[in-house]
C-alpha cells in the first residue's frame, strides 16, 4: 500500500479473536471468519452494477482499506498523496516525457516479454519503446478488424502475433478466475484468464487505466443532439450530473435490472433482494461515494474521475496478471499519477493522449484503430454515428468478442442455471454476476 495510492491492489482486513488480520486475498480471510454474513447492500450493488462500492465486500465481517490510506493494528489513517491540484504546464510534452520514462523504468524484467495487444492506441506505446517484446496476443476472430489491425501493428514492430479465438475459454467460470474477482468485481474483466496455458511469456505488458487516467473516459463530455443521439465533443459539460452520467457508462442495465431480483429469489434464499427501483438504489450508493470525494478534489469533473478510480471495475484483470507473470503496471507510475492530478480535466482527453503518442513515435498510428480511422476525434464520432444510423452501412465492430454469441454457442446458461430458466432471459453479464455471487456465498 505504501507505493499504491490508488488502491490498485486491495488490502482486506477483519477481526479474529480480537486481533486485526489482513491479506490481499479475501478468500484467506473468509476461511478465518466463522460463518461470514452476506452483506445485502453489497450483493445488490454487485448484481446491478458489477462492482461493490466503497470499502465493503460481500461479507459484513470483512472490509477493504480505503484509497490512499494506512492500515494499522487499531485504526485506518488517511493519507493525502492522491489529491487533485490542477496547474498550468505543457500537458502534451509532460505526458510524452513521463510516459516514455515510465515504460523504460519497467523494461528490465527478466525473461520472455509479451503484451496483450488490441487494435487501439494504448498498447502500441510498449511495442514502440521496447524492441525486446517478442510476442503479442489478441483475443478475437481471425478475420475481425480488431485482429487484423493488431496483427499489422505487431508486424510493424517485428513482434510475433497470436490470435486467441473466442470460445468458452473467454467466458470461463473456473474457480481460479472467480477467486481473482475477490467478491467485489466482475470476473468477466479478466479476458485472458481462460487462455493462460497459451500465453508463453514471463513478462506481460498491458495498457490498463490509460483510458481513465489520461483520456477522461468516465468524464461527461458535451455534444450535439442529432436524430436522438449525442455526438460527443472535446468540451466538458459545464454542469454535469455525475451520478446519471456514471450510471450510463458503468455496468448498469436499466430494463433487465428491473427483472433481475424477481428471478434470483430462489438463488439467494438467505437474502431479501427485493427493491423498488434498482436505478434509485444505485443512484443513492453512487451519490454517497461522490460525497466522499470532495476532500480530495476541486471540481465535479475530478470528483467523477476519483469516484471511478476508487471503484475501478476492471482491477481483477491486473490482479490475475500480477499473480501469474511479471506485470509492469505502467499507468500507476508515480509521475504519471502526478500528471493526472495536476492536469485540468478538460486536458485529460483523447486528443492530448494522441499528440503525446505521436511525439513518442511519429509512426505509432500508421495503422489506424478499427473504430478511429481518422486523426480527428470529431470526424471519427461522426462516422460512428452515421454507420449506426444509415441503413445498409456496417457499424464499427466492437473491440471485444460477442459475449452472447459465445454464451449461447456453448450452452452456458444451461450449465450454470439448469434449474432456473427465468434467469436465461437476462443479459449475459447479469447471468455471470449471479453465478459469481453464488460462488462466493457458497464457498
Amino acid at each position: 500500500m505504501a507505493t499504491d495510492p490508488i488502491r490498485s491492489w486491495e488490502c482486506y482486513y477483519t477481526e479474529v479473536d480480537g486481533k486485526r488480520v489482513f491479506s490481499t486475498d479475501i478468500a484467506m480471510l473468509k476461511h478465518l471468519v466463522s460463518d461470514p454474513t452476506p452483506d445485502r447492500r453489497s450483493v445488490l450493488e454487485f448484481l446491478h452494477l458489477g462492482t461493490v462500492l466503497g470499502e465493503r465486500t460481500l461479507f459484513e465481517e470483512i472490509s477493504r482499506a480505503p484509497l490512499d490510506s494506512c492500515l494499522t493494528a487499531t485504526d485506518i489513517r488517511p493519507l493525502s498523496r492522491f489529491t487533485y491540484e490542477p496547474q498550468e504546464f505543457d500537458y502534451v510534452s509532460e505526458l510524452t516525457t513521463r510516459l516514455r520514462r515510465a515504460v523504460h523504468l519497467r523494461s528490465h524484467f527478466p525473461g520472455k516479454k509479451g503484451i496483450l495487444l488490441s487494435g487501439g492506441k494504448d498498447s502500441r506505446v510498449f511495442l514502440s519503446q521496447l524492441p525486446d517484446i517478442e510476442q503479442t496476443y489478441t483475443i478475437g476472430r481471425e478475420n475481425s478488424r480488431e485482429v487484423r489491425v493488431a496483427r499489422r501493428i505487431a508486424n510493424q514492430y517485428d513482434a510475433a502475433h497470436s490470435v486467441l479465438e473466442p470460445s468458452d475459454r473467454y467466458l470461463s467460470t473456473s474457480d481460479e478466475k472467480l477467486r481473482y474477482s475477490q467478491s467485489i468485481k466482475e470476473a468477466l474483466h479478466i479476458h485472458h484468464a481462460g487462455y493462460d496455458d497459451l500465453l508463453d511469456v514471463d513478462v506481460m505488458y498491458h495498457g490498463l487505466l490509460f483510458d481513465t487516467l489520461f483520456k477522461g473516459y468516465f468524464l461527461e463530455w458535451d455534444g450535439v443532439e442529432v436524430l436522438g443521439s449525442k455526438l460527443p465533443s472535446t468540451t466538458l459539460v459545464s454542469d454535469p450530473n455525475p451520478v446519471d452520467s456514471l450510471l450510463s457508462t458503468l455496468g448498469f442495465f436499466p430494463g433487465p435490472s428491473e427483472r433481475l431480483t424477481q428471478f434470483v429469489g430462489a438463488t439467494f434464499p438467505e437474502l431479501d433482494l427485493d427493491i423498488d427501483s434498482p436505478r434509485e438504489f444505485l443512484k443513492s450508493s453512487l451519490q454517497e461515494e461522490l460525497n466522499r470525494c470532495w476532500d480530495r478534489t476541486d471540481s465535479v469533473h475530478n470528483a467523477m474521475d476519483l469516484l471511478v478510480i476508487r471503484n475501478q471495475p476492471v482491477m481483477p484483470f491486473r490482479t490475475q496478471l500480477a499473480d501469474n507473470y511479471h506485470e509492469p503496471f505502467v499507468a500507476i507510475d508515480t509521475r504519471l499519477l502526478d500528471w493526472h492530478l495536476k492536469t485540468p480535466p478538460e486536458h485529460r482527453n483523447s486528443e492530448t493522449f494522441r499528440k503525446a503518442l505521436l511525439r513518442i513515435d511519429g509512426d505509432i498510428l500508421h495503422h489506424r484503430p478499427p473504430s478511429q480511422p481518422h486523426d480527428s476525434n470529431k470526424i471519427n464520432q461522426l462516422e460512428r454515428f452515421f454507420r449506426r444510423k444509415l441503413p445498409f452501412v456496417e457499424e464499427f465492430e466492437p473491440a471485444w468478442p460477442n459475449r452472447k454469441q459465445i454464451y449461447d454457442e456453448y450452452g452456458l446458461a444451461e450449465k450454470l442455471f439448469p434449474d432456473n430458466r427465468e434467469i436465461h432471459s437476462l443479459p449475459v453479464r447479469l447471468q455471470l454476476r449471479v453465478h459469481n455471487t453464488r460462488w462466493w456465498l457458497d464457498r
